[in-house]
């Protein structure tokens, strides 16, 4: 689950240098960078979170690193929204 306002989300789309204790997170948030384009920095930011829950569930679930178990679960995307307190689930 991502949430809105993203504080490591903003820092990868800024790119740059960034804290050592965040540099791990970022890396991994890159992708989704890479692959949105929206045209105003509010929006971009929102497709950003949105496109890393959507990587990270789907790493998760691929991951080889959980048991039997685990892997047949179903690892659904969401944005979670502070002001709101709204989870938005993401279609795949």
């Amino acid at each position: 689950m991502g949430h809105e306002n993203c504080g490591a989300v903003s820092a990868a789309l800024k790119g740059g240098h960034v804290p050592p204790h965040i540099d791990s997170i970022v890396n991994l948030i890159i992708p989704s960078v890479k692959k949105t384009s929206s045209s105003t920095s509010t929006q971009r930011l929102h497709d950003c979170i949105t496109e890393n829950a959507r990587n990270m569930a789907s790493k998760i679930a691929k991951s080889g690193h959980f048991s039997p178990a685990i892997s047949e679960l179903k690892f659904v995307p969401a944005v979670y929204n502070f002001q709101t307190g709204k989870v938005d689930w993401i279609g795949n």
